[in-house]
């Protein structure tokens, strides 16, 4: 299901680079659709098999989220100066 899921987000996402107008906003507006069974199915596919970590590395998991949040603006912020 996800590589489906990821393989419809680029087609999408190259036809609403292609288009242009109303086609291309519902391109954009389905990749959220096939987006949304990533985030479930990669923290699952990431914590399966931990055993006695799973906490230690579910935790892992969510703190890549806030570094995929934080970093992006820091090094903006760096590259700046």
């Amino acid at each position: 299901v996800l590589t489906y899921f990821a393989l419809a987000s680029v087609v999408l996402v190259l036809f609403a680079i292609m288009s242009d107008g109303w086609p291309a906003v519902l391109a954009i507006s389905l990749v959220y659709f096939f987006n949304s069974i990533m985030f479930p199915t990669i923290f699952s596919l990431a914590t399966r098999g931990l055993g006695a970590d799973t906490k230690v590395g579910s935790g892992l998991v969510i703190m890549a989220i806030v570094g995929g949040a934080v970093f992006p603006p820091i090094a903006s912020w760096l590259g700046q100066g």
